[in-house]
């Protein structure tokens, strides 16, 4: 019997239409929405002009929850909550 060689082949992330940039109080995040092609949750990360994103450790039904989850933050919180003053890279 002879043995194949299986290659396997990553699948690029699915990413949400509402990805992007979010601009308010003079400050910008690039707000990325996605979801692994094999998997059903969304995930969500934050970059702003650091090096290393704030990804969040929730999972989401919909893209649409997540950018709510999203915006309650900065209505709540500040635009500074979600931008590279965060000492805590998860949230």
């Amino acid at each position: 019997m002879q043995k194949i060689n299986e290659t396997r082949v990553e699948q690029p992330r699915i990413y949400a239409q509402l990805s992007g940039i979010f601009m308010e109080d003079a400050l910008a995040v690039n707000v990325q929405i996605y979801r692994e092609h094999d998997e059903n949750e969304w995930r969500m990360e934050l970059q702003d002009d650091s090096a290393y994103p704030v990804v969040w450790k929730n999972y989401f039904i919909t893209p649409e929850q997540a950018w709510d989850a999203f915006i309650a933050v900065v209505q709540t919180e500040g635009m500074e909550s979600v931008f590279g003053s965060m000492k805590v890279r998860f949230r």
